[in-house]
């Protein structure tokens, strides 16, 4: 009997072991998941690959080609956007339906990163006069609220981005905070060494003039680079 009755403890033991790997592990972050990562634009997704490789598993949102001010998000993409660990925006300039979505997300331990923190955004109105088609600046204008929202064209703020998206990698991977940190500085070096060639090629225009076509984006990039 005394066989019996220890025979089925050790086996009640190991059920319980089971059902409480099977049933708590999941609902708690392990150090050998993958942080989850949805970017709204492709400059965020390149940056948050950079930075996690391969401790990070980033998605974009937006298809290629669609406009990134009047996106209208779907069912899934919210269900996506709720169960991820990080979602990270370019601003309420850029996506202002970005906000909309972070208020209606029921899963608290969803981290918010608006990548234009601590970017002094430059004035739509300020540029006016460098565009010959002065109806089409008013109206881009207005629907960015007088602010141009383009601040990944300038390798000055990519950095502040790039930082951003560090410090957040690191609050929610602690363990892995380090490797982040290291991905983000040699990713700046690299944009660096790209602004460097920028401003080495640019340095010999005989004209400093940028014709463009369509959506008016280039507002910071002719600004570094006068």
């Amino acid at each position: 009997m005394k066989k019996t009755l220890f025979a089925i403890g050790i086996i009640a033991i190991f059920g319980l072991g089971i059902y409480a790997i099977l049933n708590i592990a999941p609902k708690s972050k392990i150090n050998s998941e993958k942080l989850t990562v949805v970017t709204t634009i492709f400059p965020l997704y390149d940056f948050a690959k950079n930075i996690g490789q391969d401790k990070v598993e980033v998605s974009l949102l937006l298809p290629p080609g669609v406009e990134a001010h009047s996106f209208e998000p779907k069912p899934s993409d919210i269900v996506k956007i709720n169960e991820s660990d990080l979602f990270v925006y370019t601003g309420k300039f850029m996506e202002p339906w970005a906000e909309d979505i972070i208020k209606g997300v029921t899963n608290k331990n969803v981290a918010f990163v608006d990548s234009s923190f601590g970017i002094e955004m430059m004035n739509e109105a300020e540029e006016a006069h460098e565009v010959e088609n002065e109806g089409e600046q008013e109206e881009h204008g207005h629907e960015h609220d007088g602010v141009d929202p383009h601040i990944w064209l300038d390798f000055k703020n990519n950095k502040i981005m790039v930082d951003s998206l560090t410090k957040a990698f690191a609050e929610k991977d602690p363990a892995n905070a380090d490797f982040y940190q290291k991905n983000a500085e040699d990713y700046k070096n690299k944009l660096a060494h790209l602004d460097d060639k920028y401003k080495s090629a640019l340095i010999n225009c005989k004209s400093p003039e940028i014709v463009y076509g369509g959506h008016y984006a280039f507002g910071y990039l002719a600004n570094r680079y006068n």
